[in-house]
């Protein structure tokens, strides 16, 4: 009698855990991320696993803070309550993909942030693309490579800068007409506002952008966004539904743009900053690069020589 082959998605799933109750080593850690980015399978199981992390970091501070959203589509997985995973609290462990650098102060210093968020640029992949993150501490968005000097063009900072290819992720519905090329990051406010009635917070976001001289008189904007909303909003899985919807249900919202020039050697510099207000719970960050309208509206925009190095964020109180 043979033995069944282990499960491979099983042994997968184990990796998971021990990234997220942080015990997953660090030699271990590259072929883990690597797994992630370049298998939809196992992405998709990841994704899922931070949301089933959300759904009971969400149920702990319900508890502790604020009644449980009634229509909640993220479900619950019973087993894990015995795990010390509600206790990371999903999308706030160190380190997604490596290209997340997060670093967390409980302290009231005005001085220290709370909260700050580094894009790493390594060698083995970009933000996964899909859309809009599917829980907090995910960088993700439409398509993007990472890549060294090109274009005559170095990166600002390091040996690594990411290029943005496209203007749609994976599953986008309607991907042709669309002219805007995103990066994502969402962060959950409501454990820092826990520790501090009397203080309002204030998120601050940049990025750093760079471009080839282009070689057809089109016009490029760079732009980002902060975007305050509440927990309901974000845990009805409404979030993933576009611009629209998300605009209809903001609590604030800064957004700052800037034309593109055409000089390789200079690295322009865009930043924006939101206090946001006592209902947001979450907010999204969006580093954006615009294209002018596509002539045919059946044309998938492909982005030439467009590059972004340096995207931050930071939380602080004021």
């Amino acid at each position: 009698m043979h033995s069944a082959a282990p499960d491979p998605d099983l042994a997968f799933l184990e990796r998971i855990l021990r990234f997220q109750e942080g015990s997953l080593s660090e030699t271990a850690l590259p072929d883990f991320e690597h797994e992630i980015s370049t298998n939809p399978h196992k992405r998709r199981l990841f994704i899922e696993a931070q949301q089933r992390s959300l759904a009971i970091r969400n149920q702990f501070l319900a508890e502790e803070h604020q009644p449980i959203p009634t229509h909640r589509t993220f479900w619950i997985w019973r087993s894990l309550f015995s795990s010390p995973i509600w206790a990371i609290a999903a999308g706030l462990v160190i380190g997604f993909f490596s290209a997340t650098l997060i670093s967390k102060e409980t302290v009231n210093s005005q001085s220290k942030p709370l909260l700050s968020a580094k894009l790493a640029m390594l060698d083995h992949g970009a933000p996964p693309p899909i859309g809009v993150p599917h829980a907090p501490g995910i960088w993700s968005g439409d398509y993007t490579e990472v890549v060294s000097a090109r274009d005559g063009i170095t990166p600002y900072s390091g040996s690594r800068m990411l290029q943005i290819q496209r203007a749609d992720h994976e599953g986008k519905i309607h991907p042709e007409g669309s002219r805007i090329g995103n990066v994502w990051y969402l962060v959950d406010l409501r454990s820092f506002r826990s520790q501090s009635a009397t203080q309002s917070l204030e998120l601050h976001a940049s990025f750093r952008f760079n471009s080839t001289a282009n070689s057809a008189p089109e016009t490029h904007d760079c732009s980002i966004t902060i975007q305050a909303v509440t927990s309901d909003f974000v845990l009805s899985g409404l979030l993933q539904n576009g611009a629209a919807l998300l605009n209809q249900n903001l609590a604030a919202s800064s957004r700052r743009s800037l034309k593109i020039d055409s000089d390789p050697l200079t690295w322009e510099k865009l930043s924006t900053e939101l206090r946001l207000p006592p209902n947001a719970e979450f907010a999204l960050v969006s580093f954006n690069l615009a294209a002018s309208k596509p002539t045919d509206p059946k044309e998938i925009i492909h982005f030439e020589g467009k590059y972004m190095d340096e995207l931050q964020i930071t939380l602080v109180r004021r």
